[in-house]
C-alpha cells in the first residue's frame, strides 16, 4: 500500500489539482471504488513502481464494468509511452477475463490525456462539473434532520445517475467518515444527503419528487454546512445535463470550479496491439 500511495502522490504532485493521499485515505479510496489489484496494472523500474492504472470493478446494469480510478506516471518517466503500454496490456488481460465495458473521468482541459483516451477507443458520454461554496445557507426550522440508514436509500429520489465515486455502491462499500442526514415526513424518508464532514464533500443530495420546492434540499445544505469541518461544501462529478440541480446549487451560492468528461468504451472497439 505504501508503494502505491507514494507513486500516486508523486504522479499527481503537479496535476491540475494536486492530489495527496495517506496510506489510510488510499485504503479508503480502494475500498469505496472497489479497486482490485488483479485488474490493475503497474510499470516498474526494478522494484520501484513508476506508473500505474488503478482499476475499480462493479456490475453496472448486469454488465461487468471497469472504472479507471487513477492513471499516473511519475514525472521522470513521462514521455516514454508508459500509459499507452499499460493500457494495451490491461485491455488484453481484461478481454481475456470477459470484461469489455470501461469508464473513466478526465478533466476537460487535460487535452493530452483525452487524446490518448480517444486513441484507445473511448468516447465522451457526458460532462460533469464540480461546485463549491463557503456561503451561509439558512435552513427551514420546520424540518427535523436525523441520520439515515444508507441501506434504505434508493435511486427513486434522483433524476440523474451518480458518477462512480458518488454511487450508492461506492458509498456502501466504505461508510466510514460519512454522515447521512435525512428528513422524514410521517415516518417516510423524503430527503437525504451523503457527505464527509472532515472535507465538506457532498456525494449525494436528493429530495423525493413529490416533496420538492418545499425547502428540504436547502435545509440539508444548511445542516451540512454547519457540520463541515472545512467551512465549505463541495459537490463533485455532477452531471451538467441535470440543469435543475445545478440551478438549485447556483441559487444557494455555489460556483463551478472544475469540469470533467466521463468517457466510456467497449473493448471490442479498442486499438489493441497484436
Amino acid at each position: 500500500m505504501e508503494d502505491i500511495t507514494a507513486a500516486f502522490n508523486e504522479a499527481f504532485s503537479d496535476y491540475f489539482i494536486p492530489l495527496q493521499f495517506t496510506s489510510e485515505t488510499m485504503k479508503a479510496k480502494m475500498k469505496a471504488e472497489n479497486i482490485l489489484m488483479r485488474y490493475s496494472v503497474g510499470a516498474f523500474e526494478g522494484d520501484r513502481l513508476v506508473g500505474f492504472i488503478l482499476h475499480g470493478y462493479d456490475k453496472i446494469n448486469e454488465e461487468r464494468t471497469i472504472y479507471n480510478a487513477g492513471t499516473g506516471v511519475i514525472p521522470a518517466f513521462r514521455g516514454k509511452d508508459l500509459t499507452m503500454d499499460m493500457y494495451h496490456y490491461a485491455l488484453i488481460h481484461l478481454q481475456k477475463e470477459g470484461i469489455y465495458s470501461h469508464v473513466l473521468e478526465v478533466i476537460d482541459t487535460n487535452l493530452a490525456a483525452m487524446k490518448q483516451y480517444f486513441k484507445m477507443g473511448f468516447s465522451i458520454s457526458r460532462k460533469l462539473g464540480a461546485f463549491r461554496t463557503s456561503a451561509t445557507v439558512p435552513g427551514n426550522v420546520l424540518y427535523t434532520i436525523s441520520q439515515v440508514n444508507v441501506d434504505y436509500i434508493t435511486m427513486e429520489f434522483s433524476d440523474c445517475i451518480p458518477a462512480w465515486q458518488n454511487s450508492l455502491a461506492s458509498i456502501r462499500r466504505c461508510r466510514e467518515g460519512h454522515s447521512f442526514p435525512g428528513i422524514y415526513m410521517d415516518g417516510q424518508l423524503v430527503a437525504y444527503a451523503v457527505f464527509v464532514p472532515s472535507t465538506g464533500r457532498v456525494k449525494q443530495c436528493a429530495v423525493h419528487p413529490q416533496w420538492r420546492q418545499k425547502g428540504l434540499g436547502r435545509s440539508l445544505i444548511s445542516h451540512m454546512m454547519e457540520q463541515s469541518e472545512k467551512g465549505e461544501l463541495v459537490f463533485t462529478n455532477i452531471d451538467e445535463g441535470y440543469t435543475q440541480g445545478i440551478h438549485f446549487l447556483e441559487a444557494l451560492g455555489f460556483t463551478k470550479f472544475l469540469s470533467l468528461y466521463e468517457m466510456k468504451m467497449r473493448m471490442q472497439n479498442c486499438n489493441s496491439k497484436p
